[in-house]
């Protein structure tokens, strides 16, 4: 491996870095730059994802123009250049020029290329694939991580991130480009543009609607909740506040502060709704207005984050508490249709959820899966599945069936969560009431998630290290109690595929 300063050198001496770069590496610490110049930044199967900034193991024009030529080659090989390849972004710092670099690439070898000329949600550009049916979507975004991140997130043409094989083509493909800083914007006319009356996106809404339609039950409460909605600085101010006056809700109101797209996330550190901090002014709103629920979503509206108002106080709901809640409501109203009479329909989790879902399956006769994590392992599953009717992820990600959005998808789950409470309510019952009752009938399960960031290569050291420590010496007890059980996915036998998680 080169050392950083061969390292430095090579990046800096091509005459299409930016001239800034001496003062940025002057100004830099080395633990920094190393962390930027060690490597070249991982293609893995979400795309890219890493911090800003000058280096090979950064986001920037450079990186982002190797990965799209790289992925201009597989095209090509396909022979797919008029199937072509959509593309959009949210409201980050560098995210419009990512995507417009990235579409004049795609574009100047003869590929078709749909852009969106504003921001959008992941969800939508992820129904976009499916609906202009081309062989890729791109999406640039970091999703629910801080600022100073950006992405590159890489769908295949079935609308689902790709899977590992073909993410290794891609990086393979990549790492071959040995003239990647020689990039160029070159002034391509045939790029279609897409906004936010295109029918594509009125397309988007009219099934999400049919979906939610499909799996809630209809009540009148809808006028009477309450609602703060705060789109954390991201895209789905822009989009969710039309779509629930669409479904019916209308008593609204908006974190002002944080409903305009910005890259600089200036009330919240981290704009991620996993984090109850995130929701301080949704809940000053709240209590304004005594609303009965707060919703936020991250920054490409494909997480969603909710608080309820409960005996006079606001309880937030994890994502094992919303996917156990929105599985229950949506097998209930099954129970009722008669498309489903006798079927059985699925329900599909992530291992890193918990299993209470697994038991209310059972009293419902439907059936359960559990993959690996990554809402494209869950649809992967589901497309060979019929009646696949949820999928859900700890992280707050919900998906709704295989016609709209094969992706997290927080602009139907609001509508989901809002049409539970409204169901709820009119019986006497609010959310929480509900989750305690399903919990005494079938389990009691606990859980807190804390998150730790380990950044760079001694990050990546010290990961690998705490896995090695756990299986060198495993863990027997937590206080009192005894452990009866672990899995270690790398070798016990799950089912799934072997991973050292």
């Amino acid at each position: 491996m080169k050392n950083i300063n061969e390292s430095i050198y090579e990046w800096s001496s091509n005459s299409n870095v930016n001239s800034n770069l001496k003062d940025i590496i002057k100004n830099t610490s080395l633990k920094e730059l190393e962390d930027a110049f060690y490597k070249n930044i991982e293609f893995g199967t979400a795309g890219l994802r890493g911090k800003l900034g000058p280096g090979p193991n950064r986001m920037n024009l450079h990186t982002v123009s190797r990965v799209t030529r790289a992925i201009a080659k597989e095209i090509k090989e396909k022979k797919q250049e008029d199937k072509g390849v959509v593309i959009g972004r949210d409201s980050r710092e560098y995210s419009k020029e990512f995507s417009e670099l990235s579409a004049n690439i795609l574009a100047s070898q003869g590929i078709k290329v749909y852009l969106f000329d504003t921001v959008v949600p992941t969800p939508i550009l992820a129904y976009s694939i499916l609906h202009l049916e081309t062989s890729f979507g791109i999406m640039i975004t970091a999703s629910h991580n801080p600022k100073e991140y950006n992405g590159y997130k890489v769908y295949s043409s079935d609308g689902i991130q790709i899977s590992k094989e073909v993410a290794n083509k891609i990086s393979k493909n990549s790492s071959e480009i040995e003239d990647f800083l020689d990039y160029k914007f070159p002034e391509v006319e045939s790029i279609i543009s897409l906004d936010r009356d295109h029918e594509v996106v009125k397309s988007y809404y009219e099934k999400a609607k049919k979906t939610i339609e499909e799996f809630s039950f209809e009540n009148d409460e809808k006028s009477s909740i309450s609602i703060v909605y705060t789109g954390l600085h991201g895209v789905g101010g822009e989009y969710i506040p039309e779509f629930l006056r669409e479904n019916g809700y209308d008593n609204l109101h908006f974190v002002e502060e944080q409903m305009e797209p910005s890259k600089e996330f200036s009330t919240t550190p981290s704009p991620n709704p996993e984090d109850e901090k995130v929701f301080e002014y949704g809940k000053k709103l709240a209590l304004k207005f005594n609303s009965d629920v707060i919703l936020a979503t991250d920054p490409d509206a494909d997480r969603l984050g909710v608080m309820i108002k409960h005996n006079g106080r606001y309880e937030y709901l994890d994502g094992n508490v919303i996917g156990s809640l929105l599985a229950t409501y949506i097998l209930l109203k099954l129970r009722t249709n008669s498309d489903f009479q006798g079927k059985s329909p699925l329900i599909i989790k992530t291992i890193v959820s918990n299993n209470l879902i697994e038991r209310v399956s059972k009293t419902f006769n439907a059936r359960f899966e559990d993959v690996h994590v990554g809402f494209k392992n869950i649809y992967a599953k589901a497309m060979n599945e019929e009646y696949f009717v949820f999928g859900y992820e700890e992280s707050l990600g919900f998906g709704f069936g295989r016609n709209v959005s094969r992706e997290k998808d927080a602009i139907i789950a609001s509508v989901m969560v809002l049409n539970m409470i409204s169901h709820y309510n009119s019986i006497g019952y609010s959310l929480l009431d509900v989750y305690r009752e399903i919990q005494e009938t079938h389990s009691y399960t606990e859980e807190k998630m804390e998150s730790i960031l380990l950044e760079g290569s001694n990050g990546m050291d010290v990961m690998k290290e705490i896995i090695l420590d756990l299986k060198r010496n495993p863990i027997e007890s937590i206080n009192e109690f005894r452990i009866s059980k672990s899995i270690d996915y790398n070798s016990d036998e799950t089912g799934l595929e072997k991973e050292n998680v």
